[in-house]
């Protein structure tokens, strides 16, 4: 058997192995997603090849995985199983592989592969949903014709049945269109509900918007009269350091006029009293002379 062939033998056999296996919403149909990680590690020990695989309802649910070393396979499907069995999340572990190649017959040492397995479930309600959806289209893809034959007798025969009861229909859809329904009316009323609660809203942002703008107005109208009276007390305060100072000045002036004033009289005085001691000195002098004659003459 040469290479090319068995490669088809085993893709085929893999093939046959997943439609056995069915698809993981037929097979587990409450579980959402399916996250696998693993990791090989050689005969010492060492990483050798990591791999994260995320498989959803419309995958197969065939959980197996290649080894990178010898070319046989690790299967984790009975571990996913019986978590989903028991309705687990998170399972983490090791397995070890044989080393066991079927095809060849050889055998190598043993080595092992490190998984981490992340379960998602559906919320209450949709897995029975999705499933009942899925069901529906198998019946409906089992229900088709597969020839053009059928498929055209299929199309004639329901233009016909559909024009005999074409007419009912359309009345009926008129009717079921002019009515009311419940789901209308309580979108009115929703609507109806969020616009009042929207014109509620803003008339808050409004009435806040005038409030705000009253507090800083007044909170102006303060800033401006404390800026006004403190002006008014520097202008005081201006005047009175100008009227001590004028009255300093003045005070000073009289001091240098009566003193320039004192030197002044105490100057004329000076001189008059020289004055007086001359003129005695000139008529003591003039009275010696006279004297002085009288006793040269006798």
């Amino acid at each position: 058997m040469g290479f090319n062939s068995r490669q088809s033998a085993r893709l085929e056999a893999y093939r046959e192995r997943q439609r056995a296996a069915g698809l993981v919403s037929e097979r587990f149909p409450e579980v959402e997603s399916i996250r696998l990680e693993t990791v090989f590690h050689d005969t010492d020990g060492r990483p050798i090849q990591r791999r994260i695989k995320e498989v959803h309802g419309d995958a197969y649910a065939l959980f197996e995985l290649p080894c990178p070393i010898e070319g046989c396979t690790v299967s984790l499907d009975e571990i996913i199983r019986q978590a989903i069995a028991k309705h687990g999340r998170r399972r983490t572990g090791a397995i070890v592989c044989s080393g066991e190649n079927k095809e060849t017959g050889v055998t190598m040492p043993p080595h092992h592969m490190d998984y981490s397995i992340t379960i998602r479930y559906h919320k209450a309600g949709k897995s029975t949903k999705k499933s009942s959806a899925a069901t529906e289209r198998r019946s409906a893809a089992a229900q088709k014709p597969r020839t053009r034959a059928a498929r055209s007798e299929a199309k004639a025969g329901a233009v016909k049945g559909g024009s005999k009861r074409q007419a009912p229909a359309k009345k009926a859809a008129q009717v079921q269109a002019r009515k009311p329904s419940a789901r209308t009316a309580t979108s009115t009323k929703r609507t109806k509900g969020a616009s009042a609660s929207s014109a509620g809203k803003k008339r808050q942002t409004r009435a806040k918007a005038a409030s705000k703008a009253t507090g800083a107005s007044k909170r102006s109208a303060k800033s401006s009269a404390s800026a006004a009276k403190k002006k008014a007390s520097a202008a005081k305060t201006r005047a009175s350091r100008q009227k001590k100072a004028t009255t300093k000045k003045r005070s000073g002036s009289a001091r240098v006029g009566g003193k320039q004033a004192g030197k002044v009289a105490a100057k004329v005085t000076g001189r008059a009293n020289r004055s007086k001691r001359t003129r005695a000195v000139a008529q003591a002098g003039s009275a010696r002379g006279v004297a002085r004659v009288r006793r040269q003459s006798v």
